[in-house]
């Protein structure tokens, strides 16, 4: 089967099936012959508004140029730290940084600058490389000049795809233009309402019967439908406009309404009831509830994060009990895992696990990378977190009296907040502990500080700011040792999706002298009622950080054992 015929009848499996790509194959392969048929260009610009697939398809031609052996380094990165992709850019230093696989450089002491710059361009000379940049809006404008400078020095043989919100006359949109002025613009138009009805009820039937489904829905006019998708009842005309005036009265200008709809319509088909009654209740909701707020320290005001929040309202309703419990173990873990170690720490077989993996992803809880790793979306786990961390400090403020209703408590808020939190940590916890390597080892030091969060909201454990600076430490130490090899760790190993996918490779021990205090740290509760443990662990880490030079942790650390010596001391024996 060509590629042609491969994104178009949606069988290959390293397709992403997302909502966005569907009928944007033309603009994908007018990209595509002027980039590598041609050889017309080696930067593209893909602009559109909110919605239009443009990272869909930036994401469809690197793994297109994988598939196909065109590049031997992909590095796929986002300027929004909502993203779900692998690396983050904020400026033109993170960028050097995403690169840090390609610079073994070894100066740390000296100003590097115009030396990184050089190694970095000799080494993209020697190797057939792609750059994805995506949501490139979301950089502050003092940072945009600096990296399109660097990306206009790359060599022609790195291919570098750019995608930005706007249209083509777009202010941010020419501003790019002029920064970097050899790129091939492509502008997206917006999808006509015809193909987006079709996109809604072709991703529900996938929802219904299985990501491998293929649809057969014929549509004789734009409200008109026949084939299975008849299964999960037809909208008429009035239900479909109150279903646009919904979706575009909640969200108003941020956009993602149809994104909003689509959540909705997944909701209806996934509780077999009528969109009706999915709207009638998402209508009487209060944002706060969930939240959604417009203050400039809210999180959720962004609208590029916004449109995801819905999702977590659309769960509270129509998610059962054994999909909202695997949603909390994947945000508790905070990194993605394949079926069978979601198995593990579960308690599911691995058949129920996917099961409940394929509802999540049809609903946009969580999203899943091409080898099959599954994870929480950051803006939805976001949400959560958020959440958690706000009706803590509400019952604390309340001493108690403070009360959500049943559906929002269980178990989305409640098990995070209450004192048992810590059990659930341990089935993670354990699981990571005993699987040996780089990977596991941050694992188990990410778990280990979650552990000490669910210590401290309980009063009674005495566990405070100092014990999390502790495992804050601990977890800075394992993440140095793990990206630097002088230290006997791995680095990322670049390409596509390297956040997620390094693990595999990450099979070496932590050096002999973290493993005791590992151990130490391990048994959270007995460090926290031990005053004469916490003095030996904070020594312990101390001699360790001022080793590899993180002084300021060091002396925090240290502080923190001078003043458990003062109140031992004062204790009488």
């Amino acid at each position: 089967m060509s590629g042609m015929a491969a994104l178009r009848s949606r069988q290959n499996p390293r397709v992403f099936r997302q909502l966005g790509f569907d009928g944007r194959s033309q603009e994908m392969w007018a990209i595509i012959d002027g980039m590598e048929r041609s050889c017309a260009y080696n930067k593209v610009i893909i602009c559109g508004s909110t919605g239009s697939g443009r990272t869909e398809i930036a994401a469809q031609l690197v793994l297109w140029m994988i598939d196909r052996a065109k590049v031997t380094c992909a590095i796929c990165a986002s300027c929004d730290k909502q993203a779900d992709v692998a690396h983050s850019v904020r400026d033109v230093n993170s960028l050097y940084d995403m690169f840090g696989a390609l610079l073994t450089l070894g100066m740390a002491a000296r100003k590097q600058d115009d030396l990184r710059k050089s190694v970095l361009l000799r080494t993209l000379r020697s190797i057939r490389a792609v750059l994805w940049i995506d949501d490139w809006q979301c950089l502050a404008d003092k940072d945009k000049v600096p990296i399109a400078k660097l990306l206009s020095e790359f060599p022609s043989n790195v291919r570098i795809i750019i995608t930005c919100r706007g249209e083509k006359d777009h202010l941010q949109v020419q501003n790019l233009q002029s920064m970097v002025p050899d790129a091939k613009l492509f502008p997206l138009p917006d999808l006509n309402a015809a193909l987006s009805q079709k996109m809604f009820f072709t991703h529900m039937e996938r929802i219904m019967f299985g990501d491998d489904h293929v649809s057969d829905i014929e549509f004789e006019n734009r409200f008109h439908k026949s084939g299975p998708c008849s299964k999960l009842g037809d909208l008429d005309k009035e239900t479909r406009a109150l279903l646009k005036d919904t979706c575009d009265n909640r969200l108003g200008t941020f956009g993602q309404s149809h994104v909003l709809a689509l959540h909705l319509l997944a909701a209806s088909s996934a509780a077999a009831t009528s969109i009706r009654t999915v709207l009638s209740r998402f209508k009487d909701e209060q944002e706060v509830e969930y939240g959604f707020a417009h203050g400039p320290d809210e999180p959720h005001c962004r609208s590029d994060a916004l449109f995801l929040w819905p999702a977590m309202c659309v769960a509270h309703y129509f998610l059962s009990e054994e999909q909202k419990r695997l949603t909390i173990i994947l945000v508790r873990v905070g990194a993605p895992l394949h079926a069978d170690e979601l198995a593990q720490v579960s308690g599911y077989t691995p058949k129920e696990v996917v099961g409940i993996v394929n509802v999540l992803y049809g609903m946009r809880i969580v999203s899943r990378t091409p080898t099959g790793l599954v994870y929480v979306i950051p803006a939805i786990r976001d949400n959560i977190l958020w959440h958690m961390s706000r009706r803590s400090r509400m019952e604390k403020e309340t001493e108690g009296m403070f009360r959500l209703d049943d559906f929002r408590t269980e178990p989305w808020v409640k098990v995070f907040c209450s004192v048992g939190a810590g059990e659930m940590l341990k089935a993670t916890l354990n699981y990571f502990s005993v699987q040996g390597g780089a990977w596991s080892e941050l694992m188990a030091a990410h778990h280990m500080r979650l552990a000490v969060e669910a210590l401290s909201m309980d009063a009674s454990t005495g566990a405070g700011g100092q014990m999390t600076l502790l495992y804050d430490m601990y977890f800075k130490l394992v993440r140095t040792w793990f990206f630097e090899w002088e230290r006997g760790g791995i680095k990322a190993p670049g390409g596509f999706e390297a956040a997620l996918d390094g693990r595999h490779i990450a099979c070496r021990p932590i050096p002999v002298h973290y493993v005791a205090l590992r151990n130490a740290l391990m048994q959270v509760n007995q460090l926290a009622s031990s005053k004469e443990r916490q003095r030996a662990a904070c020594e312990a880490m101390a001699s360790i950080l001022f080793s590899i030079g993180e002084y300021e942790g060091a002396e925090g650390v240290t502080r923190w054992a001078s003043s458990i010596n003062q109140e031992l001391a004062k204790k009488p024996y």
